[in-house]
């Protein structure tokens, strides 16, 4: 403001405005003062650069795309704009044009870990899994232990089918992470493959490491509900009905007493060991407190009945849910 005095219609002091709106994150401060500043300089180079950028974060990516279009048109070399412009692209999907880019830009500033791993991550997209993968191993000869490399490795090895090396990336990633809750999401990760890979071939992995990987990322992260309530699964599965029961009861005590996952563990549950009258009190209780009228409420109270030996009841059941669904 004080430049402002100094130097009435000039467009740096909007400049000056702008860039402290953009510090204070009030975009549409940013924004207004850019525009003035561009009435009264509208060639100027960086201050449509600073604008166009301004506008990504005020929701505008057709407008900033226009402009990042035509200021690399006035100047190809500038590297900055042509990643900005990538990122965008990114963000819209497009990853034939990001991925070019960034090739572009890798030839002009090779050894740029963050730019390699920006390139190596559109390749995968682009199904290009060997560039991305050689991509990776540049990186990690830079800095032997990058994270993000590593697990784009295991990405890699599990979107080509590679069993095995998918598995042993990823405990890599895992033995390199000291942060416990992205190691918790890693261990999550972790079952979440083996159990896969076991659907494939069974004995793989044994239920009692998935368990115990399970169980792992609970203890680095035990905020995380839904991987308690993985786990309760998993131990359902196992026929460990007891533990289930307590880590399906612990999510909706702790977590949400409204846990649809929960209620219908323990639907299963009651089911499965035979308590007829539990299993008809959690489906009350479930589509009661959620949505009475939903059609699969009578899928579960088929199921029940043809447990407890009412087949004709069954049916009807589903008949109702049949004509429920009919009308929407």
């Amino acid at each position: 403001k004080y430049f402002q005095q100094l130097m009435p219609g000039e467009w740096m002091p909007y400049n000056l405005l702008a860039q402290e709106a953009i510090l204070t994150q009030d975009w549409v401060a940013a924004d207004k003062n850019f525009e003035k500043a561009l009435q009264i300089k509208p060639d100027l180079f960086d201050l449509r650069f600073w604008y166009a950028q301004n506008l990504l974060r005020l929701g505008r990516p057709v407008e900033a795309e226009k402009l990042f279009r035509q200021l690399i048109k006035e100047e190809p070399g500038r590297l900055d704009i042509q990643i900005n412009l990538a990122n965008l692209m990114v963000n819209r999907l497009q990853y034939d044009e990001a991925v070019e880019i960034f090739r572009h830009v890798n030839a002009e500033l090779p050894g740029n870990v963050g730019f390699m791993m920006d390139q190596a991550s559109m390749e995968l997209r682009v199904g290009e899994l060997l560039a991305a993968d050689q991509l990776c191993l540049d990186v990690m000869a830079i800095e032997t232990n990058n994270i993000r490399a590593m697990t784009l490795r295991a990405d890699i090895a599990e979107i080509g089918g590679m069993t095995h090396q998918s598995v042993e990336r990823l405990q890599k990633v895992i033995d390199a992470t000291t942060d416990p809750i992205l190691r918790a999401k890693l261990h999550v990760r972790m079952a979440t493959r083996c159990n896969l890979l076991n659907e494939h071939k069974q004995g793989n992995f044994s239920v009692d490491y998935i368990l115990g990987l399970l169980r792992q990322a609970i203890d680095e992260n035990p905020q995380d509900m839904g991987t308690q309530q993985i786990y309760a699964e998993h131990l359902f599965q196992a026929d460990r009905y007891g533990e289930s029961r307590q880590w399906a009861v612990h999510v909706l005590e702790k977590f949400n007493r409204h846990s649809i996952r929960a209620k219908d563990l323990l639907f299963e549950l009651a089911l499965a060991e035979k308590r007829f009258d539990e299993a008809e009190q959690v489906l009350s209780d479930r589509y009661e407190n959620y949505d009475p009228t939903d059609p699969m409420r009578y899928y579960y109270e088929a199921r029940l009945l043809v447990a407890r030996g009412s087949y004709n009841e069954a049916l009807q059941k589903l008949d109702c849910m049949e004509a429920a669904g009919t009308q929407g």
